[in-house]
């Protein structure tokens, strides 16, 4: 399996527009692709940006079919280009999911923590182990990421309750909680 992971922020000006743009085009968008198995989004609670979207993929080939190349990078859709254009802290990591081979995102969580980026597997299995990480754990997915600057080991742990860890063990420690779709007029 795989994992598209997209992390950004749009300016507090733009922000409406960003929401509109990821609940009526770019997720719908992303979700009717070939091999897209889950997508969700979470709001940022501790960390920065305050965005993140979380794709499950059947594997990473799921980022090299016509349907997807025919709206990424230069394709992309005019309001997709233009929201891009004025978003901090844009990060896209795809990753293949090293453990558990095949479990998708869970449902339900409260919290999700996301951290990056380890050099080893092994050391992300050291985070799993520190003080206060077990209690309420309720998910651990660990990815590799092969493209620079991202390389290494990114672990994704979901919680149910607060998340109560010492942040000085990666260079990305975000909690998230879950998106939920507000109503326009």
């Amino acid at each position: 399996m795989g994992l598209l992971l997209v992390m950004m922020e749009p300016p507090a000006e733009h922000d409406e527009e960003f929401q509109a743009w990821y609940d009526t085009e770019h997720m719908p968008q992303r979700r009717a692709m070939p091999g897209f198995l889950s997508a969700a989004r979470w709001e940022c609670v501790e960390g920065w940006p305050r965005w993140l979207a979380l794709y499950d993929l059947e594997s990473l080939d799921a980022l090299k079919t016509p349907e997807y190349l025919a709206v990424a990078g230069e394709r992309s859709t005019p309001w997709t280009r233009r929201i891009l254009g004025f978003a901090k802290g844009y990060r896209r990591v795809a990753a293949r999911q090293l453990e558990p081979v095949d479990a998708m995102a869970m449902e339900g969580a409260e919290r999700l923590l996301v951290v990056a980026k380890f050099g080893t597997r092994e050391e992300a299995g050291h985070l799993r182990c520190a003080p206060g990480m077990l209690q309420g754990l309720a998910q651990w997915r660990v990815f590799e990421c092969a493209t620079a600057p991202d390389a290494g080991i990114w672990v994704i742990a979901g919680f149910n309750g607060e998340v109560s860890v010492a942040r000085d063990v990666a260079t990305v420690w975000n909690v998230y909680t879950p998106y939920y779709q507000r109503q326009r007029d």
